[in-house]
């Protein structure tokens, strides 16, 4: 698969294969401004990856900044798609804010979260 990288000020996000995983990098503030396109390329890539015979997804979001509902819905979705194609996904790396907000939506126990 070809990396994809998307940009809009403040916002980036890109896909990668690195050995039987899909990386997905989250930078910037993931809002409503990047959320809908983020989504659809997310579920897209998953989906391209999973015929390919990758097993996890790695969502890294060492470079995230603020995530907002809508941001947290992607996750939510991307999880979701994962689970039902037999792939594990991780969210490694996010920053104090981004773990901050998971908690407060008591999310941290529905994502395997590392780093």
């Amino acid at each position: 698969m070809t990396p994809t990288r998307k940009s809009a000020p403040k916002n980036a996000y890109s896909f990668d294969i690195d050995g039987n995983a899909l990386i997905i990098r989250l930078e910037g503030e993931v809002t409503l401004k990047v959320t809908p396109d983020l989504k659809q390329e997310m579920v897209k890539a998953l989906e391209r990856s999973a015929q390919d015979g990758i097993h996890e997804v790695v969502v890294d979001l060492s470079g995230t900044s603020f995530m907002d509902s809508t941001g947290i819905s992607s996750l939510v979705v991307l999880r979701k798609r994962s689970k039902e194609l037999g792939l594990t996904m991780r969210l490694v790396n996010p920053s104090q804010q981004v773990r901050k907000i998971l908690s407060l939506v008591q999310l941290t126990q529905y994502f395997n979260i590392e780093g």
